[in-house]
Formats: structure tokens, sequence, C-alpha cells
């Protein structure tokens, strides 16, 4: 699943000499990166294998921003490898449980090992099938079927675990995917607790998020989706453009509120439209639905009936009291990590709004020094 994150850091004082300073090795790296995923994503046309000096002087800035957004993230990586982020996850007490009250199905072998059924060697032909142990696929129609072969094993169903592995220790190594933590005694795992994601990229399925001026030297371009088919249109005004991340003090905020409230205002008129005809166009049909309600879309409301263009831009975050017209799932900086939380529908009008203001204050309470960046996250 993806979701989109608000990242903001600050940026150092001389930004020309810490961007000098970002290792060449790093930049190679990060180009090679890029260049590797967009051939694949290009399906296979192949990418230069010598990185110019050009290009690791083009590319040092968006590595710099990549390199800062790693370190604010790292704390919340699923798969961290640094003891610093994790803990240990005590199953003691629930394997002990599993041991002493759980069975599972079995077999005795041939030469009279007695094995799970989840074992591959018993798996890839065999199954227990209404109590009787059978080959997979037997005979020209690949049914269930108890052969010559089959029936040398002999069914051992609901079997307890306790019987299959004499030793808790062996159960809870071999079975239950734990490790003994020496020091404690019991058995787990360690883990992030505050894990987020397991991989990201700045842009991602939300490139656009920040409009600036065309000569900005602070916006970071970051990288497009695979899911997008070349450059995804995006209107911006007349010198403008939009990027994936950009100083604060240089976000063209006003602008891009009242270009963004203009386009939605635009859709709304179309709802309507729609509506009062009761028919979605063919080109916009398919999961869009008119109901008795207003119109829906994967379960979401996109316009209530007679509902009007203020409430419309009210639920979207695009009223007059919102400041900061930015779409996101999760906020991130020094302070920590804030989301909107799984499960919200736009049934829940109110949480809706309590999030838009959440982000409204995340970004009021940056310094116009601060490098806001759109992440896209996934878990």
């Amino acid at each position: 699943m993806h979701f989109s994150v608000l990242s903001a850091f600050p940026l150092p004082k001389d930004i020309p000499a810490a961007i000098r300073n970002v290792a060449v090795d790093d930049v190679t790296n990060f180009v090679t990166r890029k260049l590797c995923l967009k051939s694949l994503s290009e399906k296979g046309n192949a990418f230069p294998t010598e990185i110019t000096p050009e290009m690791i002087d083009l590319e040092r800035w968006e590595c710099f921003v990549s390199n800062q957004a790693a370190d604010l993230l790292a704390p919340y990586n699923e798969n961290t490898t640094n003891i610093a982020h994790m803990c240990f996850d005590d199953r003691t007490e629930e394997g002990r449980r599993a041991y002493e009250q759980d069975c599972v199905d079995c077999v005795k072998t041939p030469d009279g090992r007695i094995i799970s059924c989840h074992n591959y060697e018993f798996y890839r032909h065999y199954k227990l099938y209404n109590g009787k142990v059978c080959q997979k696929s037997a005979g020209q129609l690949h049914h269930p079927k108890q052969t010559k072969r089959s029936k040398k094993y002999t069914a051992l169903p609901n079997y307890p675990l306790r019987k299959l592995y004499p030793k808790f220790d062996t159960f809870m190594k071999t079975y239950w995917g734990c490790e003994l933590d020496e020091t404690t005694g019991c058995y787990g795992y360690y883990i992030n607790p505050n894990g987020q994601w397991d991989w990201w990229q700045i842009g991602g399925r939300w490139p656009f998020q920040f409009l600036v001026k065309d000569d900005c030297t602070s916006a970071a371009i970051g990288e497009l989706s695979s899911i997008f088919d070349g450059e995804p249109p995006c209107d911006a005004p007349e010198g403008y453009h939009w990027v994936a991340g950009a100083r604060k003090g240089d976000i063209a905020w006003d602008m891009m509120r009242e270009f963004i409230r203009g386009k939605h205002t635009e859709q709304f008129l179309l709802y309507q439209a729609w509506f009062a005809a009761g028919e979605i166009p063919p080109e916009h049909a398919g999961s869009t639905t008119i109901t008795q309600d207003g119109i829906v879309s994967w379960g979401q409301h996109l316009y209530y009936r007679e509902e009007s263009l203020e409430h419309y831009l009210y639920r979207l975050g695009l009223s007059d009291q919102h400041l900061y017209p930015v779409p996101a799932f999760a906020c991130v900086d020094a302070g920590g990590w804030n989301d909107q939380g799984w499960g919200t529908s736009d049934s829940s009008e109110d949480d809706a709004q309590a999030w838009f203001k959440a982000v409204d204050d995340f970004i009021a309470k940056q310094p116009d020094e601060a490098l806001l960046v759109s992440v896209d996250c996934h878990t």
C-alpha cells in the first residue's frame, strides 16, 4: 500500500558547500539507481553505463535531498537492522500456550519419521484429503488420489505440537520462528515498534505537491512512479511549475491555493452537471456511479446531492480556513511522525477536518528555510 508523507527538514546555512560535500560515490550510486529504475519502467531499455561528470553535477542537489530524507525516515523503517530503532518482541508466553495446546496435521514417513504436512518434503507431492494421504495430482484428471507411494505414509491428523517437538527450544526456533534472548531467556524477535514503511521514493505517486517559480533554485524534482506512462500532464500558472519538494519560503502558497481551488471548482461544476443529467460520461465511467445521494467512486463520495461549492471545498480541505492545501497521509520532521490513521472514510468529516488542521499546523511551525518534500512511502 502506498501513502503520501509530507516531510520537513532544516537546510544548512551554506547550501552550496553542503551540496559540494556530497560524496561522488553517493551521487554515482544515486544516479545509477535512478537510471536502472527508469530503464526497467521503460521495458528494459538500456541506460548509459558511464556516469559523466556533468550527470554528477546535475544530480548533486537531488542526491543531497534524498540523503536528508533518508536520515529523517530511517527511524520508521519496518525492516531496519539498526538496533537503536528496535526492541525485543517477547513471544515466550504466546509460544508456550501454542506448544502446550495446539496441534498440526502430520504424517509418518516410510522411514518412520514424523513430519508436519507443511513440510516441503511432504506437501510438494502429497496432501491429506478426507483423512487419507493422497498424491496431489494423480492420473489424467490430476485429482487427489491414493497411490502406492502415498499409502506408504500414515496420516496423523491433529498431532500435538509438544510431541512433534519434544524440546520447547526447538519448537520456538524451528516452528515459531523466534530467537532466544540470552540475557533474559525469552523467545521472540527484534522489531521496530515505530516502523511505517518498507521502501520509499521522493515524488513517486505524488510528484506535484508544491508550486514554485520557474527560476526557483530549491526545487526537488524527485522521481515519477512507474504507474505513470511517461510524464503525466500537470497544468501550472504561467511562470510556475510543480515540484516534489522546495524550501517553504519559495513555495507560492497563495497562488497554489487559488489555482487548486479553481481546478476543484471546475470539477465540482462537472459533478453537479453529471448528477443533474443522471449520467456519467463514458470516459469517466467505470468505478464512478450515480446514486440517490450523489456521485460515488471506490466507496468514497465525490459529490453529495444538493451540496454547495463551499461545502465541497471544505470537505477537501480547501476552505478559507485552510492555508496549506497539501494532501498527505502523514507528516514527519525531527519532532516525530504523525499520521491520519488507517480506515478514515468520508463519513468521518470531523476526523478529516482535524487532520487538515494538523497538516496546516505542521507546515505553519516550519521555518521558511525548511525544505518540504513529498515522499511516496510503501508498506
